[in-house]
């Protein structure tokens, strides 16, 4: 289902709770969703599920980007006053290469995904990424997320033209966060303490991997990993299975 879609359904189901008939803007979406929010236990939850789904265009309404937002033709957003971007917020926004949040401190899940033209991202605020935040993100060569203490599953996979990871505050990495960034070259996580299944697998490009601070790695973290030659975890008390599969130099 296409966001024009979604966002049909959405309006259809605020004026049916709202009793409306007329069409709605995105900010009245806004106001009539919080007229409704001590009817009944489902509406609630609806009601919770819509505003995360419209968060990023129901915070600062900009009427000379709504119509790019809603079609997805958007190429470039700035914002210096957004603290979260929510889940799905421009998920498939293909013709996207450029984002400005200086503020943001939370990514929601799938929150870029799919963005194949999104080319760098710089989050200077932000804290956590959501799962599959930027999967699949093809262009995307350069992250930069200097406080960001928690990397959900899949946050980065199959981002093909990423060439470095430097996460210096990250102290948690999820499942498959990396794994399929074919390009990867090096990575840098000093404060990391544990590592998800799979994180890194298949980063072909990855020679050199050194963890100071982990204590826990679990499974197939670098399976697949070819051209991997040297892993350094000095701290480490718990290692998983398979970590080094089919890692053949």
């Amino acid at each position: 289902m296409s966001l024009v879609s979604k966002l049909t359904n959405v309006a259809d189901k605020v004026r049916s709770l709202s009793g409306l008939s007329d069409k709605l803007t995105l900010d009245e979406m806004d106001v009539n969703l919080q007229d409704v929010t001590n009817e009944t236990e489902y509406q609630s939850e609806l009601i919770e599920k819509i505003s995360t789904t419209l968060e990023i265009k129901m915070e600062e309404p900009d009427p000379d980007i709504e119509d790019s937002l809603i079609t997805r033709t958007l190429t470039e957003y700035e914002n210096k006053s957004l603290d979260k971007v929510g889940m799905l917020g421009f998920y498939q926004f293909y013709t996207l290469t450029s984002v400005n949040l200086p503020t943001c401190t939370s990514i929601g899940g799938n929150a870029f995904g799919y963005c194949t033209s999104l080319a760098s991202v710089d989050f200077p605020a932000c804290i956590s990424i959501g799962a599959s935040a930027f999967k699949s993100c093809t262009s995307l060569t350069s992250v930069n997320f200097p406080v960001c203490a928690y990397i959900s599953n899949y946050a980065f996979q199959s981002c093909t033209s990423l060439i470095n990871a430097d996460f210096p505050a990250c102290t948690s990495i999820g499942s498959y966060a990396f794994s399929g960034c074919t390009s990867l070259t090096s990575v840098n996580f000093p404060a990391c303490i544990t590592i998800s299944n799979g994180a890194f697998a298949e980063c072909t490009s990855l020679i050199n991997a050194d963890f100071p601070a982990c204590t826990r790695i679990d499974n197939s973290i670098f399976w697949g990993c070819t051209n991997l030659t040297s892993a350094n975890f000095p701290a480490c008390t718990s290692i998983g299975g398979s970590n080094f599969f089919n890692c053949t130099n």
